[in-house]
């Protein structure tokens, strides 16, 4: 009885010590391809296809996880950072949905483009390479705007506006960081709804220029505007029209000298005791 209990508990200990090490050998790959598995990351995927300045709506993209190692930088990871956003470019399906695809919250592509400030108007003028300052006028500058009107008989020249900001030079509303000239077809300059009005008809009605300020220069300067008769005042300023003019008149007298017609040659004839003038 006794050695029967004795092999019981060897074979007891013998099966014990085999699951144990069966059970060691099994688990130990498993743990180490759990330990080597390389963590996840969550990224926003599109799922149907999105065009260029549509907005982003929540059936388009869902979320998933994926390698870190394969995430892309400036990946989106919630697609709540996504919704309600409008696309820069076309959003292709199955594509990770980065920050840098869409506007930023509460913008599209106009206001991004072209950022009007709050209560201005933005106005598009044609200018040319003279008008544009020689091509110099960059988004971002600012200018004086001057208009050229026939006033009836006389022209006049003004400083219309001051202090204009430039928004964007022939559809460019960035910055360049090339220092050369650029010729311009339209400048957009941010004016305020009277301002605009003064523009426009100027545009319109008149010839207008851009004169450029200085970077740290914000006063307004009071001036009168000019006319043409203005250009030949006296040295001290006064205007041709107020200059007394003295007048030389120089009187000639013509005087005509009468022509006789010639008389004609005459011989004189002495007959006896007479004489006389013949004419030939």
């Amino acid at each position: 009885m006794a050695l029967s209990l004795r092999r019981l508990a060897i074979a007891t200990a013998i099966g014990l010590g085999t699951s144990a090490a069966l059970f060691f050998l099994i688990g130990r790959p498993q743990q180490a391809a759990h330990a080597a598995a390389p963590p996840q990351e969550p990224v926003v995927l599109v799922k149907q296809s999105v065009p260029a300045g549509s907005r982003v709506s929540a059936d388009a993209i869902s979320p998933e996880l994926r390698p870190a190692a394969y995430v892309p930088a400036g990946a989106l990871a919630e697609p709540g950072q996504a919704i309600g956003r409008i696309a820069r470019e076309d959003l292709v399906a199955g594509e990770v949905v980065l920050d840098g695809m869409l506007y930023p919250p509460g913008q599209d592509a106009a206001s991004t483009v072209l950022p009007v400030p709050d209560g201005m108007r933005a106005v598009t003028v044609a200018v040319d390479e003279v008008v544009g300052v020689a091509g110099f006028v960059m988004p971002g500058s600012r200018v004086d705007v001057i208009g050229t009107m026939d006033l009836g008989q006389n022209t006049e020249t003004r400083v219309l506006l001051q202090d204009i900001q430039v928004l964007a030079i022939a559809q460019d509303a960035h910055r360049k960081a090339d220092p050369k000239a650029k010729v311009v077809s339209s400048a957009t300059l941010a004016v305020t709804p009277k301002e605009a009005e003064i523009l426009i008809l100027a545009a319109d009605r008149g010839k207008i220029r851009l004169a450029m300020r200085g970077a740290h220069e914000t006063r307004d300067v009071n001036i009168n505007g000019v006319t043409p008769a203005m250009l030949f005042g006296a040295a001290d300023g006064t205007s041709a029209s107020h200059r007394r003019v003295r007048t030389i008149t120089r009187t000639v007298v013509i005087r005509e000298r009468s022509h006789r017609p010639p008389t004609a040659p005459k011989i004189l004839v002495i007959r006896g005791t007479t004489a006389e003038l013949v004419s030939r």
